[in-house]
């Protein structure tokens, strides 16, 4: 059957229904006690919403049952519900190691039949080598995802190692699908971040040995060796498969090429600044 199960779809409209009629104060049934029993009613019912629809849907409903019911007792209720909510699924089995050639297409991949996982299927020494930062960037990122790490599939985890020459630069990019948590491993590093629109903000900072920053998921953010011998950094993701988008590399380098006009206009520079540019990438 197409879509969602009858019971389940029964049991989401009924809470929106239910909490919007109390919300407006047409709760049913009569008097203090029919009033209470509806509301209980109601809270069940929007326990099971809540569970389906997560954190926030947890908070509008929780400032209704409060103005019904006061606070005694519902911020518990609540509490437990949206701990519940904000937790990660279940796994339904110890492990689903990637079958990168299944044919099989998913939002991720198929899993190895778990007869044929063996030991290295769990092991990754992709990260102990430097990598080669004899390139105009100065840098080079070493990454550890479900592609070359299959033991990550269904995890929610993904790392990577970045090398920097004397002052190598990881240009401005993101992330698309992970946060990311950035230790400096060995040298000195200019770490920042730039904020959505409108405000734009930067934060930036210079980190040492053993330091940490976060990005946000889907900020524009880079690193700069600023120190005067090379640098490692360890970053970790909360995906199997992060991605990145490289802004130079998307607005200059796409395929096919994005209009040098539409550029032009969008960077207010000449159309020649632009075709310069796109000569590099």
């Amino acid at each position: 059957m197409d879509g969602e199960d009858p019971p389940r779809i029964g049991t989401r409209l009924e809470a929106f229904v239910v909490a919007r009629q109390c919300g407006l104060g047409n709760c049913s049934g009569g008097g203090s006690s029919g009033h209470k029993l509806s509301t209980v009613a109601g809270l069940v019912r929007v326990c099971l919403c809540v569970l389906q629809e997560g954190v926030y849907v947890c908070l509008v409903f929780g400032s209704i049952l409060v103005m019904l019911m006061g606070s005694q007792g519902v911020w518990g209720f609540l509490a437990v519900t949206c701990s519940i909510a904000l937790a990660d699924e279940t796994p339904l089995q110890d492990f689903c190691v990637a079958d990168l050639n299944s044919p099989v297409f998913v939002n991720g991949f198929a899993c190895k039949d778990p007869k044929l996982v063996q030991l290295d299927d769990f092991f990754f020494s992709g990260l102990s080598k430097a990598g080669n930062t004899s390139n105009a960037l100065g840098s080079e990122v070493t990454h550890g995802f479900v592609t070359n790490f299959p033991a990550l599939n269904t995890l929610g985890i993904g790392i990577a190692r970045i090398d920097f020459a004397p002052h190598g630069l990881n240009p401005p990019h993101y992330h698309p699908r992970a946060s990311e948590i950035l230790t400096v491993i060995e040298g000195t590093l200019l770490a920042g971040f730039v904020t959505s629109n409108p405000e734009n903000r930067l934060f930036a900072k210079v980190l040492e040995k053993g330091e940490s920053v976060v990005y946000p998921e889907a900020l524009l953010h880079f690193q700069q060796n600023v120190g005067n011998g090379n640098a490692v950094a360890l970053a970790v993701f909360n995906s199997q498969n992060p991605d990145v988008n490289t802004i130079a590399n998307s607005v200059f380098g796409s395929n096919p090429a994005i209009s040098s006009d539409i550029l032009a206009k969008a960077f207010q520079v000449s159309k020649s600044v632009i075709d310069d540019i796109k000569s590099k990438f």
